[in-house]
């Protein structure tokens, strides 16, 4: 169990003689900007870790930090979660990965059939989130004959799929802005039967969990319904912030959903769930035919961890982290009026938002609009520089998104020591919020908050 008693600035992982320095300055001579992928980026760089445990990251310098993000959702357990590390060594030296079928496919499949709002689901694998969003998009272009897929600016799919103009959109990509209904309906009037399908994520995490608003979504589902156009529901992430995710919390019935994160134990996996009837699109006589391999697909260690993360995250464990997400939440939100501090925090299931505003923004698009560059950099700083002493909080890299998981541990957070931050937040003081194994129950002293 991790303990935090008082916040400190670190910055060894910046000295000359860190060992993060040295391997930044290595990546940078194999590896455009020195990293692998954009996610990882910081100024002048991250701090490279070694290992982890539980609700615990150690970076190779020796610090350790508390990990609220959970490698972007993917470890619902926390890192080490035994089930899972056990399920995947047992089957390690079983079987890893060949090109034919085996019985964990359809074991986790029937798991995943009862979260997705589609009636009786088919399934077909792939190895990310990103490689799901892409089969999807491809199954509704093969399905439809239509070249054009409708995506909302600001709202991230993956790797592959433009957010807005300045990421260089392919012309098969109409971009409109979200919860706007209006302009969605023009959009439909103007170009509906070529619409392939609708790519949606009704509460992106890009723009601090702004939800779609029900008219928008039913201008979604009208507009899909009127013109012959797929419904892709992007649950890749969301799928935690709802029973059987946001698409049927506002009663959408998607053609398709794509899952991924933590139903693959944090090892990489992708699905996507579809109806019945798209199933002769992967026919060998279906003209055009939809071709879909991959070497790493339903590999049988995905398949059982997915497997055993998930028989630890049942309806009971879904509702304690749920809980606990809110009262962390609420506190925080009654901790920001009391000192009439401008941030917010807001939740969806067990994901939450700090946002340094007032009000919270009403679209991804807002919410990029509204967080400045100078923000940005103080927010960047918190990611990675707090330390208690020698552990430090770690959010997404502009501190909008972080994620509780089940990893037991106990938190207290008081007045950040690090001067710049404190000028800064100079109206908040973080007070101590007591995290409890096993459920994470969260229990906050009234007496601690300053």
């Amino acid at each position: 169990m991790a303990t935090l008693t008082q916040v400190q600035e670190t910055t060894r992982f910046l000295e000359a003689g860190s060992r993060s320095r040295l391997l930044a300055a290595d990546a940078a001579r194999l590896l455009p900007d020195g990293i692998t992928r954009e996610t990882i980026r910081r100024q002048p760089y991250a701090p490279a870790m070694a290992s982890a445990h539980g609700s615990v990251l150690v970076d190779v310098d020796g610090d350790e930090r508390i990990d609220l993000l959970y490698n972007h959702t993917a470890l619902i357990h926390g890192h080490g979660y035994q089930p899972v590390t056990e399920a995947v060594t047992r089957q390690s030296r079983q079987l890893e990965a060949m090109p034919f079928p085996n019985e964990h496919e359809t074991a986790l499949a029937r798991l995943l059939a009862p979260l997705v709002p589609v009636d009786d689901p088919l399934f077909r694998f792939t190895s990310s989130g990103s490689e799901a969003v892409m089969l999807a998009v491809r199954l509704a272009a093969v399905a439809t004959g239509r070249p054009k897929i409708v995506v909302f600016e600001h709202c991230y799919h993956g790797a592959f799929v433009p957010a807005s103009q300045a990421e260089s959109p392919s012309p098969d990509y109409l971009l409109c802005p979200f919860n706007a209904p209006d302009l969605l309906r023009r959009l439909f009037q103007n170009h509906g039967r070529r619409v392939a399908a609708v790519l949606a994520d009704l509460c992106p995490v890009r723009g601090a969990l702004s939800p779609a608003t029900q008219e928008f979504a039913e201008q979604i589902r009208e507009g899909c319904a009127r013109y012959g156009a797929l419904l892709i529901a992007d649950e890749v992430v969301s799928s935690r912030a709802a029973p059987r995710g946001m698409a049927a919390a506002y009663g959408l019935q998607p053609d398709v959903v794509c899952l991924g994160k933590y139903i693959g134990g944090g090892r990489p996996f992708g699905p996507i769930a579809m109806r019945r009837g798209l199933r002769t699109c992967f026919a060998p006589d279906h003209k055009p035919r939809l071709g879909h391999g991959g070497t790493f697909n339903g590999n049988p260690l995905s398949m059982t961890a997915g497997i055993s993360a998930l028989a630890g995250f049942g309806a009971d464990k879904v509702a304690d982290l749920d809980s606990a997400t809110t009262a962390v939440c609420e506190k925080l939100n009654d901790l920001f009026a009391r000192r009439d501090a401008d941030w917010s925090a807001r939740r969806a299931g067990s994901l939450f938002h700090f946002w340094p505003h007032r009000n919270l923004p009403a679209s991804p698009g807002q919410a990029r609009h509204h967080v400045s560059r100078s923000i940005n950099q103080i927010l960047q700083m918190l990611t990675h520089r707090l330390c208690v002493p020698q552990k430090v909080i770690v959010f997404q890299k502009t501190i909008e998104q972080g994620f509780l998981g089940r990893a037991p541990h106990q938190t207290k957070v008081q007045r950040p020591d690090c001067a710049e931050v404190r000028r800064q937040w100079r109206r908040i003081d973080l007070g101590r919020i007591r995290l409890s194994a096993p459920r994470q129950r969260i229990r906050v002293h009234p007496s601690h908050w300053r």
